[in-house]
């Protein structure tokens, strides 16, 4: 993923590379990361705001793949306790054979198949519990970047009005 992320932040030295390798008679048109307003000359402005570019995207990509990762060892987690599961339910059938008694055998498999129900009791909680969180983080980080992109769009109407409003995140 990141390796991907290493092509397309080279992507804006392409014209560069090109006007020294091929030569052109005229200038080659200048590349933006993404298309962006600043209400500024994107010409005149171009690094700054390449450099804005070069700042942002790999935190925006950095935390949607923190996010997928984390998501996916807490599958890895899910799986593994109900894997543990299994291993106690294949062996529920084990019991005592030096010398019990059927009350004893009884009792013993009934306090395993408790202790099996209560760890499945606990795995289906704590799938709801991680289904629950993703399911708000998800709509967290839309949020975020919905604010986001709003402050910056409201950013040109601010120079141009007699007052700045006070946005909090």
């Amino acid at each position: 993923m990141f390796s991907i992320l290493v092509l397309y932040l080279s992507s804006p030295a392409v014209p560069k590379v090109l006007d020294i390798l091929y030569p052109a008679n005229e200038t080659r048109g200048q590349i933006y990361l993404y298309q962006t307003e600043y209400f500024v000359d994107p010409d005149d402005y171009y690094l700054p705001i390449l450099i804005h570019a070069y700042l942002t995207v790999p935190v925006s990509v950095g935390v949607i793949v923190f996010v997928d990762n984390m998501f996916a060892a807490y599958i890895h987690h899910a799986c593994g306790m109900l894997r543990s599961l299994r291993t106690h339910l294949e062996g529920m059938h084990v019991v005592l054979k030096d010398g019990s008694t059927e009350e004893m055998k009884s009792q013993l498999i009934y306090e395993k198949i408790v202790s099996c129900a209560t760890m499945h009791k606990n795995i289906i909680t704590y799938v709801y519990n991680v289904q629950f969180k993703v399911r708000h983080s998800d709509f967290i980080i839309f949020v975020y970047f919905k604010v986001l992109s709003a402050n910056w769009n409201h950013l040109g109407q601010w120079s141009t009005s007699s007052y700045c409003p006070l946005i909090c995140l």
